[in-house]
Order: C-alpha cells, then sequence, then structure tokens
C-alpha cells in the first residue's frame, strides 16, 4: 500500500520530430516569407483575415445606415461608407495607442513634441 502507482509515464522526455510547418499551421502561414514573419500585421492576419474586415465593414455600414434612417440628426457630420483599409487602419491605431496611452484621445493629434504622434495623426484625421 505505500507504493507509487506505475501509470507508464516516463521520467524521460524523448526528442519528437516537429511534423511539418504546413501540417500544423494554416496554410497561410506557410506561404509567408521569412521577413513576414516579423510584421505584426501578417501575424495578427493570421486571426482576422480580410474577408472578415469585409463583413466587419459591411456590417457597420449597414448599421449606420439603419440608424440614420431610424433617428437622422442633421448635426451629425455625414456618413462615409466605411472601407477595409480605413477599417485596418483604425485597428492599427487602437492597438498602438493601447500599448501607449494617453491622458487625452485629443492627445494623439497635439502638435506639441511632447505628445506629437505622426503614426495616428497621418493615418487618420481628428
Amino acid at each position: 500500500s505505500g507504493t507509487p502507482l506505475n501509470r507508464g509515464w516516463l521520467m524521460e522526455i524523448p526528442d519528437l520530430p516537429l511534423p511539418e510547418l504546413s501540417v500544423v499551421v494554416p496554410r497561410i502561414v506557410a506561404d509567408l516569407s521569412d521577413d513576414e514573419w516579423f510584421k505584426p500585421l501578417s501575424i495578427f492576419k493570421l486571426f482576422i483575415d480580410d474577408e472578415m474586415m469585409d463583413h466587419a465593414c459591411r456590417q457597420t455600414n449597414l448599421y449606420w445606415s439603419q440608424l440614420d434612417a431610424e433617428n437622422p440628426y442633421p448635426s451629425r457630420r455625414p456618413w462615409d461608407v466605411l472601407k477595409p483599409d480605413e477599417l485596418w487602419s483604425w485597428l492599427g491605431i487602437v492597438v498602438r495607442n493601447s500599448c501607449h496611452p494617453y491622458a487625452s484621445i485629443e492627445d494623439y493629434w497635439d502638435s506639441d513634441p511632447l505628445f506629437f504622434n505622426p503614426f495616428v495623426s497621418e493615418t487618420m484625421s481628428l
């Protein structure tokens, strides 16, 4: 009664051969060149692809067209149809700003050298 049970566990783990890359990960990863592996957008697109962004744009534009039909605001800026490249830019800004938060959203567009952020100000207007 005080002896441990032998469940066939190995005390040492043998070296196992790694499966080929194209078997383990989606095909898109196998097509990435060596320099694309280090681009954050390439990695991000493994999870959120262009088709998903197109769908998000269609749904966003549909939402705003329905909202405007139900409750138009003459003082509201006219809605510009959202395009996938604009959504990608916005998402990049959101991710970047989450890593480098400022106290105020307007600070991202501030011309003060302490706050100036060309990535945000050159990508999207305030």
